[in-house]
């Protein structure tokens, strides 16, 4: 690979980092529309393959810039889950790891029923 073919590849990443800043659909099709026929004259195929990729999800990454939401909290939180049962080398019991899995994930309520939470009474009279 020459320095022309890293030029070429160094401005089609940096090129490509504009497509994050579109906020409408239209625009942002239409820039990638653009860059995907510039990077496919180019002869590298790595980068030729990446934009194929980004190609078949660029409905997804539409829906991106739309909503700005990531499964990123959900990936953070199986993560654990399955770091915690890795460590654990076993169960004894399928309800002893679904106890834990809400304990070390940070959703486990320490509160008892008569906390400053709910009333005691409230608790008896539901």
């Amino acid at each position: 690979m020459g320095s022309e073919d890293g030029g070429a590849g160094w401005a089609a990443k940096e090129l490509s980092a504009k497509f994050w800043k579109y906020q409408q659909e239209g625009w942002a099709r239409r820039f990638f529309r653009d860059w995907f026929g510039w990077v496919s004259q180019s002869r590298l195929k790595p980068v030729i393959g990446v934009s194929q990729l980004l190609k078949c999800h660029l409905d997804d990454l539409l829906r991106y810039l739309k909503n700005r939401l990531t499964n990123a909290v959900t990936e953070g939180l199986n993560s654990k889950i399955q770091s915690l049962k890795a460590a654990a080398q076993g169960f004894r019991s399928f309800r002893n790891y679904r106890i834990r899995i809400p304990f070390f994930c940070g959703k486990l309520d320490f509160y008892p029923l008569w906390s400053v939470k709910k009333p005691f009474s409230s608790v008896f009279l539901d």
